[in-house]
């Protein structure tokens, strides 16, 4: 039977896009790579277009240029792999316990595939997250062995990046080509059996060029029963300078998953079922194996006293299988569970062009950046099929139940394509002791939906719908004495609905809206090795979806949420080899309108109390090598998992530590995880409490490293 999912129809279209992109590419790069007018090269400093790596006191994302955070009139945070090395972070989730205002919401599958919310909203699955500038959807796998940090910036982001929910953006960096000769091999392994072997070589290739090659191997289990994974990477990226402040960068990521599923545990009566947090819910059978490819070129050069630089990416993300017995929800003691086959295939190209150029006009030093950005992605689901499984018993599960389709068997083609355009305009500018700074951005989003079902009945579905919005961004940073600032910022964004979400009368929703206020303080000493921040946040997000009284089954656009608190960071280097990164957080994000939920209840996964503390040392040993140790405690207040909060996480303290001795080319490290072995809950799938994941029990990791001379 011919599949009537428009993927198929649209590859023309997809196709065309690219040849369109290409030729964009093509042709900017004939004009770029022209010679500049005479004294722009000299005017202007060599930048490797992979950026170079940045200090913890600085930040790259929140204008997409190196800004230190003391100047900056917004709320960032910069999370390094290094500064944790001891800790031997799993994935990221594992860098986000130590900023302020994100929380755990949800680990997809188990084992490295984390998701957030940020300042009490969900961050979605693909309109929050970044990899060196170009966004991905989040619910795929990742390998650690590439990542070099993160920045994770808090409040609505739409006045640079366009579509998003308002609680922030976070922004994921992976290595990239070095200079130095570099050759090292890492082994590793944990207490419940899942090993890695990764390698890190990277150097120059010539007088002006250098690269980067990561490639890894991990597989093994968890604390989780029945739970293993398979999974390879193989990373290498490549740049050079042309000369005449002239560059041009490649890099390429190609990881392959295979994993078993994992839902957690149910919640029974409110809480946490009380049953071994090793239990498994679905069956020996479900299977998901994935494959991704990101691939991306940039190029970077002099134009008209400014610097242009160009970028093009395309990621390509498959389920090549994907069976699972899913937990839908609770009925007694009974867990209803669906069975599904879901074989998703997400496709996303995306290009931009940034023109930044700093000048004078009397007094004012402006810093002036200008980006067009065109992005395309295709998801679609050929061959899915969805019914109800047979139920368990959550005290006394019987696995391997026989089944057979029923009425509900649903086999269906679906197909979402988005095509976005943005264009963004910022200034920052410095007048004395102030920095200001404005964006807007203009945001166009088209999308297409087209869902077709064979059974249990024909039903084709082909809306289409288009938002554009205008999205801006104010901020004010004063430094008012040595070493103090103070700012404060407003911001505003949209993220639109889905089209196949309508109204009663068929008409499209509204997009959901969001506004903050910020206002804080910074203080950075001399010599700008750590910074602390205070910041005093209020965000309103609007026109969210409740019940519409009219019509049972539908919904309208006239819901509310807020979300408002206070969040204190302390980051860097102190003296005689000391590091610290510490926050706490004190956050109220309440319904405050809807006809469904009470108006004062809690956003899911949103802790009104959370802190953590990461403390490090660096000492020489006795014998010429050097250690460095470290400990430190994440502290989770208790949360809700719905939205009508009838089901409560407890909070939770867990406290971990870690040593690396390091000696020629030689480093050992061992980690214990949850020292104090405390049974806890981590995170969950958002308004279902059938899926609530606990957090692993005291865990010992072990990590040789050799480095090659």
């Amino acid at each position: 039977m011919e599949r009537k999912c428009r993927l198929q129809n649209n590859r023309h279209t997809y196709l065309g896009w690219l040849r369109r992109a290409s030729w964009t590419a093509k042709t900017c790069l004939a004009v770029l790579v022209a010679d500049c007018p005479a004294g722009i090269a000299e005017t202007l400093p060599t930048v490797i277009v992979t950026e170079e790596r940045l200090r913890e006191t600085e930040s790259a994302v929140a204008t997409l240029t190196p800004t230190p955070l003391l100047e900056l009139p917004l709320s960032a945070t910069h999370l390094t792999t290094e500064a944790f090395a001891e800790r031997l972070p799993a994935d990221i989730a594992d860098l986000t316990d130590y900023s302020p205002g994100i929380s755990r919401r949800s680990n997809y599958w188990g084992l490295n595939s984390p998701t957030f919310q940020l300042r009490g909203f969900n961050t979605g699955s693909s309109t929050a997250y970044y990899r060196d500038g170009f966004r991905y959807q989040s619910l795929g796998p990742m390998a650690m062995a590439n990542i070099e940090g993160i920045e994770i910036l808090r409040g609505p982001v739409g006045a640079l990046y366009g579509w998003a929910d308002p609680g922030g953006a976070v922004y994921v960096r992976t290595k990239q080509p070095v200079a130095t000769p570099l050759a090292e091999a890492t082994v590793w392994t944990n207490s419940w059996g899942r090993t890695g072997l990764s390698g890190d070589f990277g150097g120059p290739t010539g007088a002006a060029s250098r690269y980067r090659l990561v490639v890894s191997r991990e597989e093994g289990g968890s604390f989780r029963d029945r739970q293993t994974l398979e999974q390879t990477l193989v990373a290498p990226s490549w740049s050079v300078d042309l000369g005449g402040g002239r560059n041009f960068s490649v890099a390429l990521e190609w990881l392959n998953d295979r994993r078993t599923t994992d839902y957690g545990i149910p919640a029974i009566n409110g809480r946490p079922a009380q049953v071994p947090i090793d239990r498994v819910y679905g069956e020996s059978w479900g299977r998901q194996h994935s494959q991704s490819t990101r691939f991306a070129v940039r190029w970077s050069q002099p134009l008209a006293e400014g610097r242009l630089n160009f970028a093009w990416s395309w990621y390509n993300f498959r389920y090549r299988e994907y069976h699972d017995a899913e937990s839908n929800a609770v009925s007694g003691t009974t867990l209803r569970r669906w069975y599904e086959t879901y074989p998703e295939h997400y496709r996303w190209t995306t290009a931009y062009l940034d023109w930044t150029r700093d000048f004078a006009t009397g007094p004012l030093a402006h810093r002036f950046l200008a980006r067009l950005e065109s992005a395309n992605e295709t998801r679609s689901i050929v061959g899915g099929e969805f019914g109800n499984y047979a139920p368990i018993d959550v005290y006394a599960p019987v696995y391997g139940q026989a089944w057979t389709p029923g009425s509900d068997f649903t086999r269906f083609d679906q197909c979402w394509q988005f095509r976005s355009l943005g264009l963004t305009v910022q200034d920052e500018i410095r007048i004395g002791t102030w920095t200001w700074l404005f964006g807007l951005r203009y945001a166009d989003l088209k999308q297409t939906y087209d869902y077709t079902e064979t059974q249990p009945n024909q039903l084709e579905l082909h809306p289409r719908q288009s938002d554009t919005a205008l999205m801006g961004r104010i901020g004010a940073s004063w430094r008012l004495a040595a070493g103090w600032s103070v700012y404060g910022n407003f911001a505003a964004g949209a993220l639109p609905t889905l089209p196949q979400t309508r109204a009663w009368n068929n008409d499209p929703f509204a997009p959901v809206t969001g506004r903050q206020t910020e206002f804080g303080a910074k203080y950075e000493p001399a010599g700008g090795r750590w910074i602390a921040t205070l910041a005093r946040f209020d965000i309103r997000r609007q026109n969210v979806r409740t019940s519409d009284p009219d019509h049972p089954g539908y919904t309208i656009t006239t819901g509310e949420q807020r979300s408002q608190g206070l969040e204190l960071a302390w980051q860097g280097r102190l003296p005689h080899g000391w590091r610290i990164t510490a926050q706490g957080t004190w956050m109220d994000a309440v319904v405050t309108r809807d006809n469904r939920y009470p108006v004062g209840n809690q956003l899911p996964y949103a802790p009104e109390w959370s802190a953590s503390a990461w403390l490090s040392r660096q000492f020489a040993a006795t014998d010429g090598g050097h250690w460095q140790v470290g400990g430190g405690a994440v502290h989770v207040g208790s949360r809700h998992a719905d939205f009508a909060n009838t089901t409560r996480l407890p909070g939770h303290t867990r406290f971990d530590a870690g040593a690396t001795y390091r000696r020629a080319d030689w480093s050992i490290t061992a980690s214990v995880e949850n020292l104090f072995d405390r049974i806890y809950y981590a995170s969950g799938v958002e308004n279902r409490p059938a899926v609530i994941y606990p957090g692993a029990p005291r865990t010992l990791s072990l990590r040789l490293t050799h480095r090659f001379q």
